[in-house]
């Protein structure tokens, strides 16, 4: 067992879209050592086989969560069926059949502000869908209530981040019984709902950016996606990191929002700026998948790389359709066989590549916290998340609950 309590401290080195490092953070890898636990916790059940490392993590992401919500009358949080709030506080992880020699399944976090992007959808031909395909169903950010062993690197009033593939519904307003292994740990500088607001917006757009096999610094960039929260991070991020122009095709009535972020306008659809624009652009990345790509594909230079980030213009049809389905596996194909496309998405980010997602999210935070970049989401209160008329929208963004805001 000496190995579980040697896990060296590893030193983050982040990427950076003009090809240097930043944020150097010495810290310990979350990843590390929930990996290392819960890989010992299957052998210890029999969960393994064929010697193959299916950890918790990636075996079960999701399994078992159970939210908290509070009673009417009587005041008492409810948990589960057998396990309270109060038993987790107190107690630690010794209440849900964990051991000192463990990590602990599930957490209980105070709840600072939440997010279901999954839950109110959008999707306008003219701009990027919101959310985006691939988007975490719930994202919340809070202060952690529980006991946990010393040698976790999360600890009893930190603040933490989680993020889950499927929404978390009614029960995410005061405390929320979370998976351990999808938390991370958070700074406590910035406001909890702007955090969510990076995960959603910023950090997509930089990774998008990131995917292009060279830096942004003097190229140019034609960003299609209208007003989408996602468009807006990525013409910021590019004209940050030294783009020679950015190019959006927007609606007349949006002209002057996309001029305010720096970017040039063009006519809102492929017919308006294709003629012009075919063989000039470094990078393309598209949000719509208007006439399938093809024009998108067309305009980039010998070298240039195409980013498809979503389709809009495909699952605005009917999706019940026989036709559409068979139209966008195709389409699908057809630009993975190509080595200057991207189809890029965030959720498998935090699934696979855990350490560069923090290590992103980390620089974002950075960049929040000098002023550089804004949130872009809609914040409200738990009154309105609670009515129907809270809606994400394509020029708001996606709905952010902050219980704190009156």
């Amino acid at each position: 067992f000496e190995a579980l309590f040697s896990v060296p401290s590893k030193q983050f080195i982040c990427r950076s879209i003009e090809g240097n490092t930043y944020l150097p953070a010495p810290c310990t890898s979350n990843k590390m050592i929930a990996d290392s636990f819960s890989e010992r916790d299957e052998v210890s059940t029999d969960r393994h086989s064929d010697g193959a490392k299916n950890t918790i993590r990636a075996s079960s992401f999701g399994e078992g969560t159970t939210s908290t919500r509070q009673k009417k009358g009587d005041g008492i949080l409810d948990t589960g069926n057998t396990d309270t709030v109060l038993d987790y506080i107190t107690n630690g992880c010794a209440t849900n059949g964990c051991s000192a020699w463990m990590t602990p399944k599930e957490v209980v976090i105070k709840v600072l502000a939440f997010a279901n992007p999954t839950l109110s959808v959008a999707c306008d031909v003219a701009s990027e869908e919101i959310p985006l395909p691939n988007t975490p169903g719930f994202i919340c950010v809070g202060r952690v209530m529980t006991q946990l062993p010393n040698f976790c690197d999360i600890q009893m009033d930190d603040r933490v981040m989680c993020i889950l593939p499927e929404a978390e519904q009614g029960h995410t307003e005061l405390y929320a019984k979370l998976p351990f292994h999808a938390l991370i740990k958070v700074a406590t500088e910035l406001n909890a709902w702007s955090q969510i607001a990076l995960v959603v917006t910023y950090l997509p757009a930089l990774q998008a950016l990131q995917s292009c096999p060279f830096t942004m610094k003097n190229k140019k960039v034609l960003v299609i996606g209208g007003v989408g929260p996602v468009c807006q991070a990525l013409v910021k991020l590019a004209n940050y990191h030294g783009a020679r122009r950015v190019f959006v095709p927007v609606q007349k009535k949006h002209r002057d929002l996309i001029r305010s972020l720096g970017a040039k306008t063009l006519g809102p659809t492929h017919t308006d700026w294709g003629p012009d624009m075919i063989g000039e652009l470094d990078i393309v990345v598209d949000a719509i998948g208007e006439n399938n790509f093809v024009t998108s594909k067309a305009a980039l230079k010998k070298h240039g790389h195409l980013v498809c980030i979503g389709c809009s213009a495909i699952d605005s049809r009917d999706k019940n359709s026989v036709m559409t389905t068979i139209t966008k596996k195709m389409v699908e194909m057809r630009l993975k066989s190509s080595h200057r496309t991207t189809l890029y998405s965030i959720l498998p980010s935090w699934t696979k590549d855990r350490e560069s997602f923090v290590q992103d999210f980390e620089y974002l935070s950075n960049l929040l916290s000098s002023g550089e970049i804004r949130p872009i989401a809609k914040r409200v209160t738990i009154e309105d998340y609670r009515s129907t008329a809270a809606k994400s929208t394509t020029l708001g963004g996606i709905v952010i609950c902050d219980p704190f805001l009156e």
